[in-house]
């Protein structure tokens, strides 16, 4: 990566494939018009000393108006940091697979650096067990997939994380789309 990742905010979306999957006969098979999906069906972990992720006790509000948002992020910031995000099913893509493949902007204050964009390695070199024992590791080559943005601004941003779901077969089982709220605040500096 380009980017200097220590002043980095990551955020990984851990997708309940299997709920999911077992819950929803239909959903959209248009990227543009993606299903809405509440927070139940979604972890959001977190890298980063700077983020308090709020909404895990917010009821699925996910076909309400903009301004109701399942996920809200509360971000204390006081200079430009690179925001990362990243989706994943619950097996990390082993048996359904997730791609994220866009990232709405909605009404709301502007704290992003324009509409970011999707970044594409190819090929990176990563450690993966070889046999039963783990500890017997061989080198694959592994291409990760990213949206990267930067935060530049304070104040509200409502966002919405569109997730494409694959099955098995390598066909598409649906486009959604997570509603997310950013917060960000300038750091406190008055008690330093």
């Amino acid at each position: 990566m380009e980017e200097n990742t220590s002043n980095a905010i990551w955020l990984h979306f851990i997708v309940l494939t299997s709920l999911l999957t077992d819950r929803f006969n239909t959903a959209s098979s248009d990227p543009l018009a993606p299903t809405p999906l509440s927070a139940e069906y979604i972890q959001v972990v977190k890298v980063s000393s700077t983020v308090n992720i709020k909404g895990d006790d917010i009821p699925d509000l996910s076909t309400s108006e903009l301004n109701i948002i399942p996920h809200v992020l509360d971000i204390t910031e006081d200079r430009a940091t690179n925001l990362y995000l990243h989706a994943a099913s619950d097996s990390f893509n082993y048996d359904s697979r997730v791609i994220l493949y866009n990232v709405q902007t909605y009404k709301g204050d502007t704290i992003l650096e324009g509409n970011g964009n999707l970044l594409f390695f190819e090929a990176k070199s990563t450690i993966t067990p070889v046999s039963f024992n783990p500890l017997e590791c061989g080198l694959t080559h592994r291409d990760f997939w990213f949206y990267h943005n930067k935060i530049f601004g304070t104040g509200t941003g409502n966002y919405g994380i569109c997730i494409a779901i694959f099955q098995d077969n390598g066909n598409i089982f649906g486009f959604f789309e997570l509603k997310l709220q950013l917060l960000i605040r300038p750091e406190d500096t008055s008690g330093v």
